[in-house]
């Protein structure tokens, strides 16, 4: 099959399958993402490790997008920029704007208040160890 083939054989795929976002049930219930891909593991679904590499990579990038426009974050250096972007990419977008006094305290430069603000929440107990490793790198600025 040519390239020409292989364009074509897509649209056709996107058309009958329909994009969704999330997981859906299919037909006969299997769990289904995207265009019609098989993703539960009773029918043998699941994603590639290159799929997931390729996800993860993509939702750090839209993480970083977000975080720009972050209080003080562009005035961050790169690892207290890191540690926004993973609570961006854990929290998602409201739920890291909701950290109002980590970002007073970021504007102000006092990022050991910043950092206490990190294992001060209900984030830092769901993921422990990542949290204190986060504490330690908005506290000294140098990666954990």
């Amino acid at each position: 099959m040519n390239e020409s083939d292989r364009l074509r054989l897509r649209g056709r795929t996107k058309v009958k399958e329909a994009f969704r976002s999330s997981v859906y049930p299919d037909s006969l219930g299997y769990w289904t993402i995207g265009y019609g891909t098989l993703v539960d593991e009773r029918k043998g679904g699941g994603l590639t490790k290159a799929e997931a590499e390729y996800l993860l990579a993509n939702r750090l990038r839209l993480a970083e997008q977000d975080c720009e426009s972050l209080p003080a974050y562009l005035d961050l250096s790169p690892p207290r920029q890191a540690v926004l972007i993973e609570m961006r990419f854990i929290l998602g977008a409201s739920g890291i704007r909701e950290f109002k006094r980590m970002f007073a305290a970021l504007v102000k430069q006092d990022y050991e208040h910043a950092a206490s603000e990190i294992l001060n929440s209900r984030m830092a107990t769901q993921i422990k160890g990542r949290a204190v490793e986060m504490f330690e790198q908005m506290k000294t600025g140098q990666w954990a």
